[in-house]
């Protein structure tokens, strides 16, 4: 099964991407999603984040606070350091058992949509790589209105992840989600089938 890399920078577009390839039947893994998983109390990653950072990371109901852990490895590059090292192996983890469960059943290719593809090295296992792009101006006025995010804070955030351009150079193909949403979508479709001529239906019929 060919597993294929789906990423962008913050506020890209990539959920949205992910969508559209799911809505024409492409199995879609999010590791967002499995990173969510990954520190719920039932997880190994649980444990570990409290035994490095201490109980003010939790809520009162004893969960994570992720947006704690979001301002962490904003603002601490070294917490952001010993997080990544939690939390990532155990996304990969969760991610290949996904993997597992959709190739039993059948499935010859997937999308794996990563944020930190390229800052994690994967690009060098996940094959070919999708970039969503928009330029740095775009995804800051989208953090801003989205998220009610303060300049400062959006302009941070951006600097914890590699340049937008940067990725957009390093893509086997890209797609361009600087404009609306019906700009995004043919872009979508022409790249599913292009994938499909190459690895065939994501699903045998």
């Amino acid at each position: 099964m060919v597993v294929i890399g789906l990423t962008g920078g913050v506020a890209t577009g990539k959920s949205t991407v992910a969508k559209g390839f799911e809505a024409l039947g492409v199995p879609v893994l999010d590791a967002d999603g499995l990173a969510h998983l990954a520190i719920e109390p039932s997880q190994g990653a649980y444990d570990r984040l409290v035994e490095a950072f201490g109980s003010g990371i939790l809520t009162d109901s004893s969960c994570i606070d992720r947006r704690k852990l979001r301002e962490l490895l904003v603002s601490d590059p070294q917490a952001k350091k010993q997080i990544e090292a939690i939390v990532h192996p155990e996304v990969l983890r969760l991610g290949l058992k996904k993997m597992e469960k959709f190739e039993r059943k059948g499935a010859r290719w997937l999308l794996f949509e990563v944020p930190l593809l390229f800052e994690t090295g994967l690009e060098k296992v996940l094959s070919p790589v999708i970039v969503v792009y928009c330029p740095r101006s775009v995804q800051v006025e989208r953090l801003i209105m989205r998220d009610k995010m303060a300049l400062e804070d959006a302009l941070g955030l951006l600097e914890a992840q590699k340049d937008i351009e940067e990725k957009r150079r390093l893509a086997d193909f890209v797609l361009d989600n600087t404009g609306p949403f019906h700009a995004l979508q043919p872009q979508i479709e022409t790249l599913y089938e292009t994938l499909k001529g190459r690895y065939g239906d994501p699903w045998p019929r």
